[in-house]
């Protein structure tokens, strides 16, 4: 099982992140998944391995859901491998590959709903990820009011 992990390391490395709609780019990634698949196949003895895959992975975030100090910068990561864009939305909605890409950090200010869902060429959508975010009261204390 330890050459089977080593392979799918090498094999989802191999390939260098890029985010295009280069054909040349799609067909190196379609060919990443079926080779990972085959491993996998051939790792279970069985041409119906329990774990088939051929969308893209879910993304993943930097800051754990919570209570957060206002202006946190959170940021989404998601499989170089997968040459996926990351779409986004901050109010709640469902992202979809309309929505908003994904960039960079995403800065906390007041109550947030974050989704996001990776997307590439050829393969199907990620599951969509979401967190809850809130900004932690301020410990100054309030100005007396002068009468």
């Amino acid at each position: 099982m330890r050459g089977v992990l080593f392979l799918f390391v090498v094999l989802s490395a191999a390939v260098t992140p890029a985010l295009s709609q280069d054909p040349g780019l799609v067909a190196a990634q379609q060919a990443n998944q079926i080779a990972l698949q085959t491993i996998l196949d051939a790792s279970y003895g069985c041409a119906c391995c329990p774990f088939k895959y051929y969308g893209t992975w879910l993304p993943r975030i930097s800051v754990k859901p919570g209570l957060v100090k206002p202006g946190t910068a959170v940021r989404i990561k998601w499989r170089a491998s997968d040459f996926a864009w990351v779409y986004y939305s901050t109010d709640g909605s469902t992202p979809t590959t309309k929505s908003a890409i994904y960039k960079g950090p995403i800065f906390i200010n007041g109550p947030t709903h974050l989704q996001a869902i990776a997307a590439a060429p050829g393969l199907a959508p990620s599951k969509v990820f979401d967190a809850y975010y809130d900004v932690a009261p301020s410990k100054t204390p309030a100005k007396p009011v002068s009468p």
